[in-house]
């Protein structure tokens, strides 16, 4: 594993948003979440602007109080306010489901793809060490989904993860 964790300290709960009338979010963070990878080496972005997130020395950390809708494409609200449908997050497993933190962190990247200095292929290869870490069955269709459908127009695409203009 090339990735680590740096502290958990979030509760992973159903959020208060969850269900509310109008509300395309399926989760929010109860506490801030901080996660290191190699993906993240080179990449800075501390927006003063942004309270949301923060990258530097290979740690991303997302701000509670985020909000996101879990894995990609799915209706914005529940069916008869009973069921999500679209792609599966995974089934609850003591606390959490399989693709809860790998979503958090590459909807947060995705977000703000072009303010931040991260590529589409570090972003990927950071989803999918996540869900490996996760152990995810279902990882490499994941992967496969966020490269070919996911968005492309990253900052990093044109700079590179540290800064350099690509050829």
């Amino acid at each position: 594993m090339t990735g680590y964790l740096v502290a958990r300290v979030m509760t992973i709960s159903e959020p208060a948003r969850t269900g509310e009338r109008g509300s395309p979010w399926r989760y929010t963070l109860a506490a801030d979440y901080t996660f290191a990878s190699m993906h993240l080496a080179g990449v800075t972005y501390l927006d003063p602007d942004n309270p949301w997130v923060r990258i530097r020395d290979g740690v991303i950390t997302i701000q509670a109080g985020y909000a996101w809708d879990g894995c990609s494409p799915k209706l914005k609200r529940p069916l008869f306010g009973l069921v999500h449908l679209g792609t599966p997050d995974g089934a609850w497993h003591l606390g959490r489901n399989p693709t809860y933190e790998a979503s958090l962190v590459h909807d947060a990247l995705c977000q703000w793809r072009r303010l931040i200095p991260i590529s589409k292929d570090a972003t990927v290869a950071l989803f999918d060490e996540m869900l490996e870490q996760s152990g995810w069955r279902y990882r490499r269709l994941y992967v496969w989904a966020v490269r070919r459908f996911g968005p492309k127009d990253f900052e990093g695409n044109q700079t590179g993860p540290k800064g350099r203009r690509q050829a």
